[in-house]
């Protein structure tokens, strides 16, 4: 099936898989609970890329992953998580797919 461009509607895009990454943190000291951004970085990543995370793995209980941002080469990931205590860990398998035109 083709698709055209007509006026501001667009068929879909492509759909590329750059993909597996470890998401995860060790806290060296007590960490509280709320959001951290995790940067992980992605071979073939473009800057300001639209990208979805799909989890390969179950989160540990109180993790959730936030909508990512992409620069080149670099994905930013808010980790929405509770407090770590000195030497806890946690750390999420994620596949990485970018949407591109």
């Amino acid at each position: 099936m083709a698709w055209a461009k007509i006026g501001n509607i667009k068929g879909p895009g492509s759909l590329v898989v750059l993909g597996t990454v470890a998401i995860g943190q060790t806290a060296t000291l007590a960490i509280a609970a709320g959001i951290r951004t995790i940067s992980v970085n992605v071979a073939g990543l473009l800057a300001s890329e639209n990208v979805i995370l799909q989890p390969t793995t179950t989160p540990p209980a109180g993790y959730l992953l936030g909508l990512p941002t992409a620069r080149a080469g670099v994905l930013d990931v808010p980790v929405y998580a509770p407090a770590m205590i000195i030497n806890a860990s946690y750390s999420i398998a994620a596949r990485v797919l970018a949407v591109r035109p």
